[in-house]
């Protein structure tokens, strides 16, 4: 369920089976909550505080809707929709982990490449798009449209946003797996080839939506991943962590180099930002493009 509900999520024209599987995955999650109940009203503890900060978080945003509300319909708009939704899937992950979590090692090695297909599908649905819609043509196949990439107002559009959204989690668990097989010194296996390509493949979604934070945050998650690696047990297979240092390195500064040098985006990044932090002066954002957008000082 939650591999299904995570690959269709942010695709449009695909909300019918969000609510299937996001109102099943709770009702699940509601009786494995249940089954599991004791645990949550125990001392608190590491374990259970975050579902308790979890709750009181639903709880304020309940309590402002009723007492502190200055626009009660478009809050309640608010509440009856993300809200609602993100309250579906806060139950839904938590019973969830409650299940995993009493089911024995051994049948999480079944339940694990099925749940970690559901997190690479997004990316693996934009790639599937990408070639279709600058390849399909020349390989001789006809693509329907809702397995294209479309820009602007257009049924299909996908904001980048949600590959964001959707594909950097799937990169940091990706890094997470590599770093968790290293230091049980498992190099060659298929789940790191897995992981590895999953890492220039989410780096191949945000270059090809030309994502700049997308870009960001996933150097910065493979920064973090190089340095722990090189300095976890470093006299154990120290060759081995220099080398894969020092590929990701070359790798990643040659990517981001690329990158820079064809996107001149990159260039007015600074303008750009003095606008977006100086909001008193330049107060565009509050009319939604009504009023258009401001000139930085390149023009």
């Amino acid at each position: 369920m939650f591999a299904v509900l995570y690959a269709v999520w942010a695709l449009p024209e695909t909300i019918l089976i969000r609510h299937i599987c996001l109102i099943t995955g709770a009702l699940f999650g509601l009786y494995e909550i249940f089954q599991f109940r004791d645990l949550l009203f125990r001392k608190l503890n590491g374990a259970n505080l975050a579902v308790w900060i979890l709750a009181g978080l639903f709880a304020w945003a309940s309590l402002h809707l009723i007492f502190l509300s200055t626009d009660f319909s478009l809050q309640l708009e608010e509440f009856s929709s993300i809200w609602k939704r993100t309250a579906l899937g806060a139950i839904f992950a938590l019973g969830l982990g409650l299940a995993l979590s009493s089911q024995s090692p051994q049948k999480h090695k079944y339940y694990w490449p099925l749940f970690y297909l559901g997190l690479l599908a997004p990316t693996l649905i934009y790639l599937l798009k990408y070639f279709l819609t600058y390849y399909g043509q020349r390989w001789g196949v006809n693509a329907p449209e809702y397995l294209k990439l479309h820009y602007g107002s257009l049924p299909f559009y996908l904001p980048k946003t949600a590959y964001v959204c959707f594909c950097l989690p799937t990169l940091a668990v990706a890094l997470g797996q590599l770093k968790l097989n290293i230091g049980r010194h498992v190099w060659l296996c298929w789940g790191n080839l897995i992981y590895g390509l999953t890492i220039p493949a989410v780096f191949f979604v945000f270059y090809g939506e030309n994502i700049k934070n997308g870009v960001i945050y996933g150097a910065f998650l493979v920064s973090v991943f190089a340095i722990q690696l090189f300095l976890l047990d470093f006299k154990k297979h120290w060759i081995k962590k220099t080398l894969l240092a020092i590929v990701l390195l070359v790798a990643g500064v040659s990517f981001i180099t690329n990158h820079i040098q064809k996107n001149e985006s990159w260039r007015t990044l600074t303008s750009d930002a003095k606008i977006a932090l100086d909001t008193q002066r330049y107060d565009q954002w509050k009319f939604n493009g009504a009023k258009g957008y401001p000139n930085n000082d390149l023009g």
